[in-house]
């Protein structure tokens, strides 16, 4: 071998170790990218099952960190499906999150190379029960809404005030955030 044939040999052994070296490095960063998108969207997808089909202040305040997470890092059309929620929520004070839980539930098992599921969506929402306190909270409840039916009537005013219990309105089932 003449020193030309040592000198290329180097130079190809240096540039296919720069070369392989650089396509590691590639591969890493996307496995890190995938990796921090996927928990982040776990994540997300959690803190919104949590407080689908539920009402209270705080579950719903919890909305607004992995809604601003799934614009950051969801893919355009659960992007779209996140702004439609903020912007229903901003104009009706409701919506539902079905869609959104199951566009990410299905990128999420899709990323994981999980088998695909049935789109059907069910939420277990335990009421705890009602021992002393909760029975009397309640009755103070009613008490204070009925009062409230009272207050803007002049005494002796006929009628009835509304019936705090009346649930003669559409069932909660299936209205987003009001379950």
């Amino acid at each position: 071998m003449t020193a030309i044939g040592i000198v290329i040999a180097a130079i190809v052994a240096v540039g296919g170790w720069f070369v392989v070296n650089a396509l590691a490095a590639r591969r890493e960063r996307e496995n890190d990218r995938r990796d921090y998108r996927t928990r982040f969207l776990i994540d997300a997808w959690v803190a919104i099952e949590d407080a689908a089909n539920r009402s209270d202040e705080q579950r719903l305040l919890a909305l607004e960190d992995p809604i601003a997470r799934i614009q950051l890092l969801g893919t355009p059309h659960q992007i779209e499906l996140a702004q439609t929620f903020t912007r229903a929520m901003a104009e009706k004070s409701r919506s539902s999150l079905d869609e959104l839980l199951i566009d990410l539930r299905r990128d999420l098992r899709e990323e994981l190379e999980l088998e695909p599921v049935s789109d059907r969506m069910l939420h277990l929402r335990v009421k705890p029960k009602q021992g002393f306190r909760g029975a009397l909270s309640s009755a103070l409840a009613i008490l204070l809404a009925v009062a409230e039916g009272f207050r803007d009537r002049p005494i002796g005013a006929p009628g009835k005030p509304p019936d705090p219990l009346d649930r003669s309105g559409p069932p909660d089932a299936h209205r987003g955030l009001d379950n």
